[in-house]
Formats: structure tokens, sequence, C-alpha cells
């Protein structure tokens, strides 16, 4: 499974036109952890999580149930969040952020 922290980063930067130093600032990390992500399978915490979600443009719980499910210990907490990645309720509201983000033309970060 890819590590998502990274993707998400990735996404920020080419939405944002932000360089990984400026994201690490904006998320609260340095850009050696950053740069951590690429070589080792590791994650942003929570937090960091929320604040990248905002320049990612994306609804923050969907990025956070997409770590727990590919860091997950047991395969009954993977199906726990697997089952919250895919829930209607969370692809709704991935809908309106975006949508919302769209029609006002916000920069949140």
């Amino acid at each position: 499974m890819e590590n998502v922290s990274l993707k998400y980063i990735e996404t920020a930067k080419e939405i944002s036109g932000l360089s990984y130093y400026a994201i690490a600032k904006k998320i609260g990390v340095t850009p050696q952890q950053i740069n951590a992500l690429k070589h080792r399978d590791n994650e942003l915490k929570d937090e960091s999580l929320l604040l990248l979600a905002q320049i990612a443009q994306t609804a923050p719980m969907k990025i956070i149930a997409e770590k727990h499910k590919r860091t997950a210990k047991g395969q009954a907490e993977r199906k726990f969040w697997e089952a919250i990645t895919h829930s209607k309720e969370l692809i709704e509201e991935t809908k309106r952020y975006i949508l919302c983000s769209i029609q006002k033309d916000i920069k949140i970060y």
C-alpha cells in the first residue's frame, strides 16, 4: 500500500504550487520528516494530516481514514477503517468539500 502522507503531500504540492519546505512549515513538521516519508514506511500524525488536508483540498477524515486503514495492526481494525473510507457519508463530505473550494475559489491553506 502506498504511503498516504506522501500521496497527499504530492497532491498539495500540485494544487498549491508550494515547495516541500513550505508545506512542511504549514503542517508543523520538518522538511527532514517529509523526506523520511520517501525512504521509510511511516506516516504523519493525524494533527499534521488535518492541516495537509486543507492544502490538498481534501476532506480531512478521508486522509485520516486512509492512513489508519494502511497502518492498522489487525484485520478487524483494517476492516473498520476500510468501511469508513468507502462510507457514503465520507464520499459525500469529500464531494462537498471539493465543490465548495472550486465554487468559491477558496485557498484554504
